[in-house]
């Protein structure tokens, strides 16, 4: 990776993976390994996802649009998958460093956006809003939640906004978080 002179913007020029021999295979960026009928070019976005000042990976791994994380790990160096990650299903679109809260959207079937907590290590979602095309018009889902002993409970609006700031909605799409 290199960093593009005068700005925050990174850019790949190749990937590497370890075969079962531990041989190192480069895979450029153009290969047809990362092409699929509906994405001609291979999507890897870099952010730090788990807050400890690191750039972490995020890379595009099958569609309708699954994303794969690899965390920097400061130990060993190097970029290792995290599965508590696997609960997002598309790419982060906005992060809260101060308050540790990740942004996600996905438009597929249903419109969904979920808030997630990063603490002690885990991924914890705190928001969810659902949004599905039916027979009778739409349906809306919209769920707060707090942890307690790693238990996740629902809670109100108002209880989630004294939790978490009053702007923590503020990235997601204001149509539907106004949604009842």
């Amino acid at each position: 990776m290199e960093k593009s002179p005068g700005s925050d913007n990174y850019y790949v020029q190749y990937i590497q993976e370890k075969d079962q021999y531990d041989n190192v295979i480069q895979i450029p960026l153009d290969s047809q390994l990362w092409e699929s009928e509906n994405s001609d070019k291979f999507d890897l976005y870099l952010e730090d996802y788990n807050f400890d000042g690191y750039l972490d990976l995020c890379a595009f791994h099958y569609l309708p649009s699954k994303h794969i994380y690899f965390l920097y790990d400061t130990e060993e160096q190097d970029y290792l998958e995290n599965t508590s990650y696997n609960a997002l299903y598309s790419v982060v679109f906005a992060t809260n460093f101060r308050k540790r809260l990740l942004y996600e959207y996905t438009n597929h079937k249903d419109i969904q956006q979920s808030i997630y907590q990063y603490n002690a290590g885990k991924l914890l979602r705190i928001y969810n809003f659902i949004k599905r095309d039916t027979q009778d018009g739409n349906s809306f889902t919209k769920r707060h939640y707090q942890y307690i002993n790693d238990e996740q409970k629902i809670i109100n609006e108002l209880t989630f906004k004294k939790l978490y700031g009053q702007k923590a909605l503020y990235p997601l799409n204001s149509e539907y978080t106004n949604a009842n």
